[in-house]
């Protein structure tokens, strides 16, 4: 299993195929790396940057995905003028995820192979990532990830 490509498809499949915006996608994937990395999955290198941690690997896994025809990226405006990213998992983005994470049983709906258990905490920890963080509003999050990992706030904007 390859966590750095799957992370972004759990994320964006535990959400329901879509997150909104690029700065909470980060945050949710960086969530979502510290807790692998207790379990010794660690698919990206984050930094500290303008609004926290940021990988720079998750953005081209992101674009690779797009590149394949798994993930859209839809650009906007906001209402202050800035750029808005969000991700959406195409139908073939979402057929991939059906078939190869776990059911709400914890099933794994595809074929089942060595890498399973790995698969299954990833997206375990995703859909608990998720459901924790997603529909909190961003600036909660941020703060969230400030205060939990001060290490990554030394570059921020925000402060």
């Amino acid at each position: 299993m390859i966590a750095k490509r799957v992370l972004p498809l759990a994320l964006l499949h535990a959400a329901g195929g879509r997150i909104k915006g690029k700065t909470r996608f980060q945050k949710l994937a960086f969530i979502a790396d510290q807790r692998l990395e207790e379990r010794d999955i660690d698919p990206y290198d984050f930094i500290a940057y303008d609004y926290g941690p940021f990988s720079k690997d998750l953005m081209e896994e992101v674009e690779y995905l797009e590149k394949k025809g798994f993930v859209k990226v839809t650009k906007s405006r906001t209402f202050g003028g800035n750029k808005r990213y969000d991700y959406e998992l195409t139908s073939e983005g979402m057929d991939l995820s059906d078939s190869n994470f776990p059911d709400l049983e914890g099933e794994t709906i595809g074929t089942p192979g060595p890498q399973d258990e790995r698969l299954c905490t990833l997206y375990n920890i995703a859909t608990e990532v998720v459901e924790e963080f997603n529909e909190i509003p961003i600036s909660n999050l941020i703060d969230y990830v400030y205060e939990e990992y001060p290490s990554y706030a030394t570059e921020s904007v925000l402060n």
